[in-house]
Order: structure tokens, then C-alpha cells, then sequence
């Protein structure tokens, strides 16, 4: 008899453990890393977009004839002076002469300098050079003043023109050029009035055709 009651308290269990086997809920899945990380798609390039702004002058300025530039030596009040470029682009230093600076810019003439004041002059010279003021713009043709005029920043070609009195009567403003010194030679570009001037642009108001 205690036999039997054995087998059945067993055999109660086994079914109880089963039942709670199959209705136990399934072990949740676990989450992909891959698909759980939310990956932005790459923003659209919109054709024909600037890649960058670019500078007010374009380039690297480089110096030119009418330039003035302010050469700073510390310690040495002497060779401390403001130069002009002259028109064959040399700027006239103590001690140096004339040295080259057009097509430089201020920090490739500040080395120049440095490296011929330590040509027997001095050991370590701290030489600063900076741009104090741009070369002008020239303007010709038909306009009411011919001539050179300073060049500031945001300069246009209808800035310029004003500057030089306006367009005479025989001006054409569908005919106006931009000379421009190039590589190593002159470049002859047409220009609208919202164009920009750099320093030392000659701008040609040609006379409108009847």
C-alpha cells in the first residue's frame, strides 16, 4: 500500500513540473546589436553646391608694386620702417638694399628679411612684416576721372566707378573689363558692376557701339 501511494505522489508531480514547463512563457529573444543602433542614412549632396566659402581677396594675398608694408624688428628701432614696393618689386631695406617682394607673401618677405639680417648682422632677429596698405586700383576709359584709386575690402567694379565719377555719356556698362596680372602675364577678363576689384586691377570702361 505505501508502495502505491509512493508511485502516485510521484507520478502528481511529474504532471504538476509539466504543466508548468509548457505554460511558462519562452525566454525573450535577444536584441541584434546591429539592428538595435540607429544608423543615420548620409545627408544628400545637392548638386552644383560650393564645397567651401572662399576668401575676400580669392588666394593668399601676394604683394605687388604700390604695396606698403610695415617691417617691425624688435629691439632695433633702426630697422623698424614702413616701404613702398616700388614699380620693379623691390622694397629699399637698411643693411639689405633692395630686396624682392613681389609675388611674396608678408611671411615669405618676413623670412627673407630675417635670414639677410642674420647674414653677419644680427644672431636671432625677431622680425614681424605686415600689410599697411594695399596697392591701388586703376580705372580708365570711359569714365568722368581716370587714374589710381586706394583699394579697400568689398571693393566692386560700380564701387570703383563711382570712385572715378561715374561712366560718361558714351559708356557702355555691357563692355567692361578687368586686367589682371596673372601668372606671368596679363589676364583680360569681362567684368558686370558687381564684380569684385582685387588690389592692383586695372578696370577698362569701353565705349558703348552706336
Amino acid at each position: 500500500m505505501n508502495t502505491l501511494v509512493r508511485l502516485l505522489c510521484a507520478a502528481a508531480v511529474t504532471l504538476l513540473l509539466s504543466a508548468c514547463i509548457i505554460d511558462a512563457p519562452p525566454p525573450a529573444a535577444r536584441p541584434d546589436p546591429a539592428q538595435s543602433r540607429s544608423i543615420p542614412p548620409p545627408a544628400p549632396r545637392i548638386a552644383g553646391a560650393p564645397a567651401a566659402p572662399v576668401a575676400d581677396l580669392g588666394m593668399v594675398y601676394r604683394l605687388g608694386a604700390g604695396d606698403l608694408v610695415r617691417v617691425d624688428v624688435l629691439g632695433e628701432p633702426e630697422l623698424s620702417l614702413q616701404a613702398l614696393v616700388d614699380p620693379a618689386g623691390f622694397i629699399n631695406y637698411p643693411f639689405l638694399g633692395g630686396v624682392r617682394a613681389t609675388g611674396l607673401t608678408v611671411a615669405e618677405l618676413e623670412n627673407r628679411i630675417r635670414t639677410g639680417l642674420r647674414s653677419g648682422y644680427l644672431v636671432n632677429p625677431d622680425v614681424r612684416v605686415a600689410l599697411a596698405q594695399f596697392r591701388p586700383v586703376y580705372i580708365s576709359g570711359q569714365v568722368r576721372q581716370s587714374g589710381a584709386y586706394p583699394y579697400s575690402q568689398g571693393l566692386t567694379v560700380d564701387k570703383a566707378i563711382t570712385l572715378a565719377g561715374g561712366m560718361t555719356a558714351f559708356a557702355s556698362s555691357n563692355r567692361i573689363f578687368i586686367q589682371r596680372q596673372g601668372t606671368g602675364q596679363l589676364e583680360r577678363t569681362r567684368a558686370q558692376l558687381d564684380t569684385p576689384v582685387f588690389p592692383g586691377d586695372t578696370i577698362v570702361v569701353e565705349e558703348r557701339l552706336f
